[in-house]
């Protein structure tokens, strides 16, 4: 009876939704499946009869839609339906436009004042799946399929509403965009939205999408492109404004606003792509966000909890991106304004209203105000609560994608602050804004959870912006470390961990982020979480901060007893420390030569430190490390055959291991024992030929004769193309004033120091610098994409950054040599000063009488004069000196030798003339 059949209809349905949500999680599965050709069939001949049905059929579809050919199968499908049979309803593109222009012709007349929910139910339907068409089309069928739309006719419109559609049926989306600000339910707006959003696909409807954009009213004070369709009757209460404050927040459900900020996202993505403008005209969508979106964020009631998460994401992802771009503009002004003027960061005010709807909100955030509040919202829960989110509660990527974003708008800020914090000045009415940088007004709660997210788990990226900010943090902040340790009474962590546990989950997070780091490097993978573990641990070491610092408290230090006290042990404890150890034992330079720099240089900061350098001799002296001996000959060996960014790191790793060497050697105490074993192993290795080393390790000459070859030869200057043809566009871009300018980025200009501490172009910030000019040069000079002069200007631009790029690869390779040569002077001058009554002994003691120190020296000198007659004619000057200096001290401890000698009437014969020679 009727029971069976509402039944059997039932289940029909249920069947379509849940292969529906199945296939838009494996869509790819659909191909396995045989039967869903007769259950589509059987949808469209009962679908008339159950608009349920129908709806739940276009939902099925609408997952079934799997790349480009299942873009064109289902586009072609609704473009020419079969004939409708008795009891059977075939979807049409058509009849979706119909409904489409007939809704907004009753909303225009006034007819009706609303669309119900089970009305909306099928228009969402439909919308999904055109939507899903066009996202899966490539760029060239989306050009056909919105061709194709814009020929439709409309079977069933109400001949007295065809007024309507010639007036504003410009474009496909132009349906959509009218009803959209009319008060319909908010799933039908946001499947309007998300709709509009995949049109924006199509470059060429750009313009056609921002001038509707701006005149239908989607948000009350945006303004649109001249010319495009004007505002329909009937939009009050209807932007994206009130939308969100009374109908969205009244409802629990915030679809619609989702949709509004995907769409936006997705304009901005164009904007910086360069097929739009929409970045110029941001202002009030940065408004929008920054006063309606953001505040309330965490007071809001949610039905879908998700919802909460995804609407923080999509806002912070537009605020960071538009105030990345207000950044690069801000770069650009300055510079221009310096050139003008003659001075470094003289003027480039900005008075563009996008900028100053960014600096608004920048102010907030450094006044704490509800933006700032919103963002610690997001991440004062902290990494258990994001872990829980995640595991168990819907949205949980969403919250892992809002909680990135939000530690990415924060570093932004921080890192480019002292701009801002200009900018802000420049704009104050008082004259003078009394703003602290944004590192210094965290507080120990807030500064405690940003830290701690580099113990998060399943996100990388995540990971990677919290050791950013954690290396920001310790640079700007002198009690960083202090409050990392101690903690204020009046705050409980929100997992209940005390200062003991929460370090040592701290220090594991920054292990384990170390490991997984060096792990995806050696598969090939692009992983930056190494790199920025060992660099923080580096510049504390490096700048040589009070102890205990951040590089102590992570390297497994004993902070709290004394440092100088600490017992090492790399086998057992859990520390970057070990992790580092393992590396160069298990891999040594092969794998990821940039970051076993780090180590190396790490290493040779606390064998240097006079409060760490006793444990961790204790530790390198261990038999499974043997001073890096091992190491010290794979590098000697690989240095001759290293060419380009690879013979740099090797350069620098064999620095830093002979600058290791030469600090044991200037440290050690002759009365110690085991200080007198490790000097005769680094001899043995460094100044003797055969055995030598740790374990026996042979070479056949000594490493300091072997590897000098192979440190030093000469360097060709780069130099800037200077074509006459492209004269006048060099002139027009500023290439010249761009690249003599020594303003760094910060400034207005292109200058930075490199992560080796070496003065280079930032080619990045003069990639941006160059693109702005040659744009804002395009558009006056009015160039097509052929056009012979733009191509032109097109390769200066190329050529300008070709030879940035050149430079600076000459400059690390200077920076590289004179280093490896420093240190490789560093070893010469401690066996020839403090250690050479050591080296005396020790060399008499393995080689002939005739072949002591003596021999080992004049060897050394005249390698070492024979490099300086290599470098000479290439006027490496600095070069020259470190190896002139090396010379002179040998000389003098040779002359030293000689009159020595002389008065020693036991010395063996012949060895006092040959220390006159000498």
């Amino acid at each position: 009876g009727k029971a069976a059949v509402e039944k059997r209809k039932a289940l029909s349905i249920s069947v379509m939704e849940l292969l529906a949500a199945l296939y838009q999680v494996q869509p790819e599965s659909a191909s396995e499946n045989k039967r869903l050709g007769d259950l589509l069939t059987f949808s469209m001949e009962t679908s008339k009869q159950d608009p349920a049905t129908f709806s739940a059929m276009l939902e099925l579809m609408a997952a079934l839609v799997h790349g480009s050919a299942g873009a064109n199968e289902y586009f072609k499908r609704l473009l020419n339906p079969p004939a409708d049979t008795y009891g059977g309803m075939s979807p049409s593109w058509g009849q979706l436009y119909a409904a489409l222009w007939e809704y907004n012709a009753l909303f225009l007349k006034e007819d009706i004042s609303q669309v119900s929910e089970v009305e909306s139910r099928g228009l969402i339907s439909y919308l999904k799946l055109l939507t899903r068409v066009l996202e899966e089309a490539n760029a060239e069928e989306l050009g056909s399929f919105i061709q194709q739309l814009s020929e439709l006719t409309f079977p069933g419109l109400s001949p007295f509403h065809w007024e309507v559609v010639s007036r504003y049926a410009t474009h496909p989306s132009a349906a959509m965009f009218l009803l959209q600000q009319q008060p319909v339910p908010i799933g039908l707006k946001a499947a309007l939205l998300d709709c509009i959003t995949a049109f924006a696909r199509h470059t060429e409807s750009l313009t056609t999408v921002l001038g509707f954009l701006g005149n239908t009213d989607m948000l009350l004070g945006a303004k649109g492109a001249p010319g495009a369709p004007a505002a329909s009757k009937g939009t009050v209460h209807t932007d994206a404004t009130y939308q969100i404050a009374e109908v969205e927040t009244g409802a629990g459900l915030y679809d619609s606003s989702i949709a509004f900020l995907r769409l936006l996202n997705c304009l901005l993505a164009a904007s910086h792509a360069g097929t739009c403008s929409f970045s110029e005209a941001a202002a009030p969508y940065i408004a929008f966000i920054h006063k309606h979106v953001l505040p309330g964020l965490h007071k809001r009631r949610y039905l879908k909890p998700g919802q909460k998460w995804e609407l923080a994401w999509e806002g912070v992802r537009f605020l960071r991106a538009c105030i990345q771009t207000n950044l690069g503009l801000a770069q650009k002004s300055e510079f221009d304004a310096a050139q003008k003027l003659g001075t470094k960061g003289a003027g480039g005010e900005l008075k563009d209203p996008t900028f100053l709807a960014g600096l608004e909100f920048l102010n907030d955030v450094f006044q704490r105000g509800r933006a700032f509040e919103a963002l610690m919202g997001l991440l004062m829960p902290g990494v258990d609560e994001l872990q829980r989110v995640r595991s168990n509660a819907p949205g949980g990527l969403q919250a892992e994608c809002a909680v990135h974003e939000a530690l990415e708008l924060l570093l932004l800020t921080m890192e480019h602050d002292t701009a801002i914090l200009a900018s802000m000045k420049a704009h104050s009415k008082i004259g003078t804004v009394g703003f602290q940088p944004l590192a210094h007004t965290f507080r120990q709660p807030e500064v405690l959870i940003l830290a701690e997210y580099v113990v998060y788990p399943f996100f990388p990226a995540l990971q990677v912006s919290a050791l950013r900010v954690a290396a920001t943090l310790e640079e700007g902040r002198q009690d960083f470390v202090s409050l990392l340790m101690t903690r204020t009474s009046g705050w409980a962590h929100p997992s209940g961990l005390n200062e003991v546990e929460y370090l040592q989950r701290l220090v594991q997070g920054f292990t384990k982020c170390l490991a997984d780091g060096l792990d995806a490097s050696a598969e090939g993978v692009a992983d930056e979480r190494a790199g920025l573990v060992l660099q923080l641990l580096l510049n504390p070491l490096e700048l040589e901060k009070p102890a205990p610092n951040l590089g102590h408290l992570l390297l497994g230090y004993d902070v709290e007893h004394g440092i100088h006290k600490t017992v090492l042990d790399p086998y057992r404890s859990v520390s970057p420390l070990k992790v580092m150890l393992a590396q160069l034992k298990q891999d040594g330079v092969e794998a990821a030569p940039r970051e076993t720099e780090r180590m190396l240089h790490i290493l040779y900061l606390l064998v240097a430190d006079p409060y760490a350098s006793g444990p961790t001799l204790d530790m390198l002296q261990l038999p499974d490390f043997g001073l890096l001996h091992g190491l010290l000959l794979a590098i000697s060996t690989q240095l001759g055959a290293a060419r380009g960014v690879q013979r740099r790191h090797a350069l620098r790793q064999l620095a830093w291991l002979l600058q290791i060497q030469a600090s044991i050697l200037e440290q050690a105490d002759e009365a110690v024992r085991q200080d007198v074993a490790n000097c005769e192993k680094i001899m043995g290795l460094l100044a003797l030929p055969g055995a030598g080393g740790e374990g026996g390790l042979q070479h056949d000459m000594p490493l300091l004769w072997e590897t000098l070859p192979g440190m030093a030869y000469g360097l060709q200057t780069p130099v800037l193309e200077r074509e006459a043809s492209t004269r006048v566009w060099r002139e027009k871009l500023g290439v010249e004033a761009l690249l003599s300018s020594t303003a760094s980025v910060e400034a207005g200009g292109v200058r930075e120091l490199s992560e080796n501490g070496n003065g280079v172009f930032n080619i990045k910030a003069l990639g941006v610098i160059l693109l702005l000019k040659f744009k804002e040069l395009e558009s006056n000079m009015g160039w097509n994409q052929g056009s012979a002069e733009r191509l032109l200007a097109r390769q200066t631009v190329e050529a300008a950054l070709g030879f940035a790029r050149e430079y600076n690869d000459s400059v690390e390779e200077a920076a590289a040599q004179t280093h490896a040569l420093s240190a490789w002077t560093q070893v010469v001058v401690a066996l020839s000063g403090p250690r050479w009554g050591s080296f005396q002994r020790f060399s008499r003691s393995c080689t002939s009488e005739t072949a002591g120190p003596l021999y080992t020296l004049i060897s050394l000198a005249d390698a070492a004069l024979q490099a300086l007659d290599t470098l000479l004619p290439m006027g490496n000057e600095q070069n020259c000196v470190l190896v002139a200096g090396a010379v002179h001290v040998m000389l003098r401890k040779l002359e030293e030798y000689a009159v020595e000698m002389q008065s020693d009437r036991e010395a063996p014969e012949g060895a006092s003339s040959m220390a006159q020679m000498a």
